[in-house]
């Protein structure tokens, strides 16, 4: 038989409905108290009641916001595409998802796009965030008024979110770096082009390659790390200008988006199958360059995972009360090359 709210109170010597509002995080409860409700909770196995729950959603429909920086990007159509799949299995419970895109990372824009979904208004918000001071404070401010927040694909310093959902970054650059020695001499020369250092998880994939480089056996010469912002138009002159002026380099690293304008770059020079090139993403483009031979290995990190599993964590959190199990979700890392894709 399940646990009731009216046997924990009786057991705790407190109201139901200050049991309530601590089962509930609706707060205004002394801490010592709050505490025994939870202990006292947790022993007798207290569980939510999650058909009630749900047909509660269905009379107060929830509203989630999702914020990625999709447009030029075409990574985030499969995270898109999981998210998707997830909100067409909760339409049923009254659950409807704001998506909102921007391209590149500019903190203004992003911010004004958070308060639009504020207005709406939301319940909870999924978003990859500007690892930036304002976005962070924003991010907090949602929080403290009980709009609770997961990053997904890329986190956020000090946002009081809920749990991130993504790419272990700094693996993932590690990885890369693991790769990188099978492609170059030693003494070699490497050029490193990211996203934007202002998101965390493209300097986090920075650091993971630099660290894993200097602990390997082989010396590399790293002559510059130069932001694209994910746009393949930039990507192009970035890698053009990078190549042009460095003509010893042996080899790229992406770390981020953009890929597709610098092999059109490699290509322009004419420097396919001689410039070795490790990116990330399974994207259609990347499948091209692979089987055209201008990239050597691309490390994937399941978008559609990155989409489909916060909409199920928040979902989780707001309708059954149920915590994320882990501050950090990480994706599987898988190594491509054109014979497995």
């Amino acid at each position: 038989m399940s646990v009731t709210i009216k046997e924990i109170a009786d057991i705790a010597g407190v109201s139901r409905g200050t049991v309530d509002r601590v089962l509930n995080n609706r707060g205004n409860v002394n801490p010592e108290t709050e505490n025994r409700v939870k202990e006292i909770a947790q022993r007798m196995g207290y569980r939510p009641n999650r058909a009630a729950r749900a047909l509660a959603t269905r009379k107060n429909p929830i509203k989630l916001g999702f914020v990625v920086p999709a447009e030029g990007n075409s990574f985030f159509d499969d995270v898109i595409k999981g998210l998707n799949k997830q909100a067409m299995k909760l339409v049923d419970y009254g659950v409807s998802i704001e998506i909102r895109t921007i391209k590149g990372f500019d903190v203004e824009k992003q911010l004004d796009i958070i308060e639009e979904l504020i207005n709406l208004p939301i319940n909870g918000l999924i978003i990859t965030p500007i690892d930036d001071e304002v976005i962070s404070k924003k991010l907090k401010e949602l929080s403290e008024n009980g709009i609770p927040v997961i990053t997904t694909n890329s986190d956020i310093s000090n946002a009081n979110r809920l749990c991130y959902v993504g790419s272990d970054y700094y693996k993932g650059g590690a990885t890369a770096a693991g790769l990188m020695k099978y492609l170059i001499k030693d003494n070699g020369k490497v050029g490193i082009i990211t996203g934007s250092l202002k998101m965390l998880g493209h300097r986090l994939r920075v650091d993971g390659f630099i660290d894993q480089i200097k602990k390997s056996k082989i010396n590399v010469d790293i002559v510059g790390i130069k932001e694209c912002n994910d746009d393949n138009f930039q990507s192009y002159e970035v890698a053009k200008s990078m190549l042009t002026q460095n003509p010893d380099i042996e080899a790229l690293f992406i770390a981020a988006g953009g890929t597709e304008g610098i092999c059109e770059a490699v290509k322009h020079l004419e420097l396919g199958g001689k410039l070795k090139i490790i990116c990330f993403d399974l994207i259609p483009s990347v499948k091209k360059f692979m089987k055209m031979g201008l990239v050597d290995f691309t490390i994937s990190q399941d978008p559609e995972y990155q989409g489909w599993k916060p909409v199920e964590l928040l979902y989780d959190y707001l309708v059954n009360e149920v915590q994320p199990q882990k501050e950090h979700y990480y994706t599987k890392t898988e190594i491509n090359i054109a014979e497995n894709i």
